[in-house]
């Protein structure tokens, strides 16, 4: 399909665009990640700390540790089914995630019963350009951007 001049320039604006956003990304964290080793307490793993810099600004760094869960092998729902129940669903979350290929394959009748408690919604679409004669399954990172 050939593309106008306006689609060729918005084309190559986003191209440009997503290459610099994803440098200006991978560049922002490291800057953060060495601001914070460098000027807050390395001993300190998580918290808020505060520091003055110039003119009366400060600059805060909030330090946060992730918990994530592995259920490999149903080990915490094993854990779970051992403990106090009221004190498992106080400590133990469990967010719903539809399987879309299963609910794609339901009947009709089925599919009801869920579509009241379902919101389905256009997603962000995403953009890969492709070289001629490229493998166009093979991961490029210049130019495909999901943001």
């Amino acid at each position: 399909m050939p593309l106008t001049l306006d689609q060729e320039a918005m084309l190559s604006t986003w191209f440009e665009t997503a290459k610099n956003l994803s440098a200006a990304k991978e560049l922002e964290s490291k800057l953060r990640d060495q601001l914070v080793k460098e000027l807050f307490n390395n001993e300190k793993d998580a918290g808020t700390e505060t520091i003055e810099i110039a003119n009366g600004y400060k600059l805060r760094a909030v330090k946060k540790l992730d918990y994530n869960l592995n259920n490999k092998e149903g080990a915490v729902t094993a854990l779970v089914a051992i403990i106090n129940p009221e004190l498992a669903r106080k400590l133990v979350k469990w967010n719903p995630k539809l399987s879309e290929s299963t609910y794609k394959n339901l009947d009709p009748e089925t599919q009801k019963l869920f579509d009241g408690c379902l919101t389905i919604k256009p997603g962000k679409p995403s953009l890969k350009i492709i070289a001629p004669n490229a493998n166009e399954n093979a991961p490029e990172d210049s130019g495909e951007s999901e943001s």
